[in-house]
């Protein structure tokens, strides 16, 4: 059995701000501009388990970063009063400050001096370009068919695609 005892001062904060709106290109043409930025700050000095096995001391983790995204979407209306918004955007997130992690092995079998930092990897600048669509088509008095896509590509070499379908009903 393992015995873990954890002991940390931490804290967190991700204010974000975000602005959207109809952009009139003629009396019945739109578009649907959307920006937000963040920025999300963590901070844990003197971070320290105590193990069976071992002790370590995380002595400082600062992580720093702001990102944002900006989309752009022109939405369509269908004969049957649903509505098409097909959508593209780009985002982007800045690693602020360090990525390393300084730690101190608390075993006293070996030297209490040894600090070592090492890298959590990742980029510190990446930048994401999505496309989708979102859609709302009736397809009855009280009923509408919703539905969500999205896809995205990053300079990380990563991609995401997420969706969803459903049916609403109102009353």
């Amino acid at each position: 059995m393992e015995n873990v005892e954890v002991e940390y001062s931490s804290f967190f904060l991700s204010p974000e701000v975000g602005m959207a709106g109809r952009l009139y290109l003629t009396s019945k043409r739109y578009v649907l501009p959307r920006v937000r930025v963040r920025y999300a700050g963590l901070f844990t000095e003197g971070f320290r388990e105590r193990a069976t096995n071992w002790d370590v001391q995380f002595e400082k983790r600062t992580l720093q970063l702001v990102e944002g995204r900006a989309e752009l979407g022109v939405p369509f209306t269908l004969d049957n009063g649903g509505q098409i918004n097909p959508r593209v955007g780009v985002e982007g997130r800045w690693l602020l400050s360090g990525s390393k992690i300084k730690e101190r092995d608390l075993n006293p079998d070996r030297d209490p001096d040894r600090v070592f930092s090492r890298d959590v990897g990742g980029d510190d600048t990446v930048v994401t370009g999505t496309v989708g669509f979102g859609m709302s088509v009736p397809v009855a008095d009280s009923m509408a068919l919703v539905g969500s896509f999205d896809g995205a590509v990053t300079t990380e070499e990563a991609w995401r695609a997420l969706g969803y379908l459903g049916l609403t009903y109102s009353f």
